[in-house]
């Protein structure tokens, strides 16, 4: 094949000309001012300049209107591409950035600019120090293989979309969702951000929670102050002001129904010492029942009870001057005065019995506080005299006759003017014989001796002083008394004084024939050497 090769002024033309396959085809232009150009010969796209591979296949087509037509890969090695294009349309759907990144150093995206009276920047991004993409706008610094976060103007863009995924979000600012405001750990509305708290296992509302149905799993924890309320006008308020629990009803009544039918209600206190208490409060605050930890009962007034009553174990107590009444119409009352410290048991009701006693073999006990005899039990007639009393040394006071059905043991001190009737067997100590006789201490100590004489008048002599003082031992006291009564058979007796002794009264009153009499022997003195002791004829006896 020829070729032409032909000057047109300035222009070397080449035309038909075939190359061996082993030369180069080489352009060159060795002015350092000049241009190599190509020209075509229009202007509208009908002519072209091309390059073909050995199969004749275009591999680079520039036509003359300036559309370019690459069939193979395009490689830009220069680190600006400038692109003025309006459109730009690309087949790919993927763009692959930063192939030259294998210490991921560089940030991954795109970015443009705009202007709002100063050059600013914003676009999307991966950032490579926090492995997070980000959204920026408002920064005055072009980004160059980073984005600075810190730069000048830089702000969290704001993205308005449809947001759907299935893995986990994270907000590290706040998030407005219409009206419904998520800043950190307070969500709310834009208005009011910290309606509600959140904090491990706790939840803190600070508004009015209305409810229809909720079911907390870990609890409800309010601050003081804060009422949960149920109802419509707020009939049942529960609260805690700072100091107490305050459970308040302010509809209908306030009922605590437990629907188990072998279930118990309890309230149950802190400790098992009077420390804690239940009370039940009039609407002044004062107790009107309080229960204590131990299990004291404690009224303000009276008690009614309609059917039993027990207290299993402890006890049942009421302070002072509060009566408890028992009957239908208050037939039996106790209570304790608290000004004269007395004790009361009193029977009201006229027509009936008091009955003290036992249903069993058991005895019915009286105790008293002391065996000394400072202490007593009494019984009063309806003007408040003494008409009987035994102290507690077991002393014995009546006011007017004795009347004994059967045996009297012991010591019997009565007023002189009392008579004694009917006196029969029991324990005693016998002295028989038909001559005067020495009476031992014994006889005397024993209460009761019965003399018999077959009939004959005989006098007998009490012991000696000494004698006596000796066998009172520790009860030996001037004043202290031995009470003899002296059953006799037939033919009289006439007790004479021991040494140290002296019979007063009625000396003449001796113990008839088939008679009873009782004396009272007294010491007067208990001085060694100087006892002495008195006989007084209290009482006749008769069978």
């Amino acid at each position: 094949m020829s070729a032409k090769i032909a000057f047109g002024g300035d222009t070397l033309v080449v035309t038909n000309y075939t190359l061996p396959a082993d030369k180069n085809f080489d352009i060159v232009n060795s002015a350092s001012t000049g241009d190599v150009n190509v020209k075509l010969g229009s202007a509208d796209g009908s002519a072209s300049f091309r390059v073909k591979n050995s199969s004749a296949s275009d591999v680079f087509l520039l036509d003359s209107a300036g559309n370019l037509t690459v069939a193979g890969n395009l490689t830009i090695s220069g680190s600006t591409t400038t692109i003025s294009s309006t459109t730009v349309q690309v087949v790919d759907s993927l763009f692959s950035l930063a192939s030259n990144n294998p210490s991921n150093v560089v940030d991954l995206g795109w970015y443009g600019k705009y202007n709002d009276g100063t050059d600013r920047y914003s676009g999307i991004f991966w950032d490579a120090s926090s492995s997070k993409f980000r959204m920026f706008a408002n920064t005055t610094e072009a980004p160059g293989s980073t984005v600075n976060v810190a730069g000048t103007g830089y702000a969290v863009g704001t993205l308005i979309a449809t947001l759907e995924g299935t893995g986990d979000c994270s907000v590290s600012g706040s998030l407005t969702v219409d009206n419904v405001a998520i800043d950190g750990n307070n969500v709310g509305l834009v208005s009011d951000t910290d309606l509600i708290e959140l904090s491990e296992n706790n939840v803190r509302i600070n508004g009015t929670l209305t409810t229809n149905y909720l079911v907390p799993i870990d609890g409800i924890n309010l601050p003081d102050n804060v009422a949960v309320n149920f109802g419509d006008g707020t009939d049942l308020s529960l609260v805690h002001n700072g100091t107490d629990n305050v459970l308040t009803s302010t509809t209908g009544n306030l009922n605590i129904v437990n629907s188990n039918a072998t279930g118990a209600t309890q309230f149950k206190l802190g400790t098992n010492t009077s420390a804690t208490s239940f009370k039940v409060t009039n609407n002044s605050d004062s107790a009107l029942l309080t229960v204590n930890g131990a299990g004291a009962v404690s009224l303000a007034t009276s008690l009614a009870v309609g059917s039993a009553l027990s207290a299993t174990s402890s006890s049942l107590k009421l302070s002072d001057d509060i009566h408890g009444y028992y009957g239908n119409s208050n037939d039996l009352e106790i209570y304790h005065d608290g000004s004269a410290h007395h004790s009361y048991f009193r029977h009201t009701n006229a027509s009936g019995n008091l009955v003290i006693g036992t249903s069993g073999a058991g005895d019915v006990h009286l105790n008293l506080a002391t065996n000394d005899g400072s202490s007593s039990i009494r019984f009063y007639n309806s003007d408040s005299s003494v008409v009987f009393s035994v102290d507690s040394s077991g002393t014995a006071q009546v006011s007017s006759d004795l009347q004994v059905s059967n045996n009297i043991y012991g010591n019997l001190v009565t007023p002189a003017k009392g008579e004694i009737n009917a006196l029969s067997s029991g324990t005693y100590n016998v002295v028989t014989s038909n001559s005067n006789q020495t009476l031992t201490t014994a006889h005397v100590l024993g209460g009761v001796l019965v003399r018999a004489s077959s009939g004959n008048n005989v006098t007998d002599t009490l012991p000696t002083a000494a004698a006596l003082v000796a066998a009172a031992g520790v009860h030996a006291a001037e004043g202290y008394s031995f009470t003899l009564v002296v059953a006799k058979d037939t033919g009289n007796l006439t007790l004479s004084a021991g040494s140290g002794g002296s019979v007063v009264g009625n000396v003449t009153s001796k113990v008839n024939s088939n008679n009873n009499a009782i004396f009272m022997i007294t010491l007067t003195n208990i001085t060694a050497s100087s006892e002495a002791y008195i006989v007084v004829p209290i009482a006749k006896i008769h069978d």
